[in-house]
């Protein structure tokens, strides 16, 4: 993966993570050459990710309602980024509402449910 997760934290309903990306992933060689960015199904498994982790279980897209790439995450640009997921549970689904974003630069809102395995 293009990024690293640095550090998490779970509240009741909230996830909050920090991640940095590396820049010499073959990704952004790909995407786009010449002008890298996160594609934005990277950005969308990161909340996956993300979820996964706290919760220690398999966090599945199974819904996206809306989902909003307000920005590029380019690297080099940005340092140090944070996904912040509102959630709640309905038995194994979570519906969660995310965000990505580094200081006062929003690039991902997503509202979605995954299946937890």
């Amino acid at each position: 993966m293009p990024y690293t997760i640095q550090t998490t934290e779970h509240t009741n309903d909230q996830i909050t993570a920090t991640f940095t990306l590396r820049e010499d992933d073959p990704v952004f060689s790909g995407h786009f050459p010449g002008q890298p960015v996160l594609p934005g199904v990277l950005q969308m498994r990161l909340v996956a990710d993300v979820i996964s982790r706290c919760l220690h279980k398999k966090a599945v897209l199974k819904e996206a309602a809306a989902i909003k790439f307000l920005a590029p995450v380019v690297p080099g640009i940005y340092h140090s980024f944070s996904v912040q997921v509102h959630y709640t549970l309905d038995g194994a689904m979570l519906k969660a509402d995310a965000q990505i974003r580094s200081g006062t630069v929003t690039f991902l809102k997503m509202k979605s449910v995954f299946s937890l395995d």
